[in-house]
């Protein structure tokens, strides 16, 4: 299965299973403050950045010692 299609499938998998079980356990809370959102928001794109950062240096040097 292609590694996208896998990942997608998965977040799809973890968000219904969240919003369903939410109603009965009350357990993941929505209501936060905003320094809170934006500091998630930080987080969340500091690390694609890094990972899109760390795949694209991977990359080439894989290429350097495959040529």
């Amino acid at each position: 299965m292609n590694a996208l299609k896998l990942s997608f499938y998965l977040a799809l998998f973890t968000t219904i299973e969240i919003f369903t079980m939410n109603p009965f356990m009350q357990d993941v809370v929505f209501k936060m403050d905003t320094i809170v959102y934006g500091l998630l928001l930080v987080l969340a794109l500091s690390s694609s950045f890094l990972a899109t950062v760390l795949l694209q240096k991977r990359r080439t040097i894989i290429w350097k010692y495959k040529s």
